[in-house]
């Protein structure tokens, strides 16, 4: 049975599960992350932002902003967190 998001919090930062949430939305890859880190200042707080905020941001796509507003909240971050307790 997968477990809980929160079972994980303990071993990881609430900004290293921004990061790992971020990388599971479809387009977000590293470049984009770096653009994201680079103009909120963390992952949470790119996480966090609207989508007027998003498009502030140079090299993000309208379609882009949409996705991570979309797909921040739908992520498979349980399964991923499960992985990452796997292998580590």
């Amino acid at each position: 049975m997968p477990r809980k998001e929160e079972e994980f919090i303990p071993l990881l930062s609430a900004e290293t599960i921004s990061l790992i949430t971020l990388s599971l939305i479809d387009g977000v890859g590293s470049a984009i992350i770096q653009k994201l880190l680079s103009f909120f200042g963390t992952a949470e707080g790119a996480l966090a932002a609207s989508y007027q905020e998003l498009s502030q941001v140079m090299g993000l796509t309208p379609d882009l902003c949409r996705k991570i507003v979309d797909q921040r909240d739908k992520v498979p971050l349980s399964e991923e967190l499960e992985l990452i307790e796997k292998h580590s």
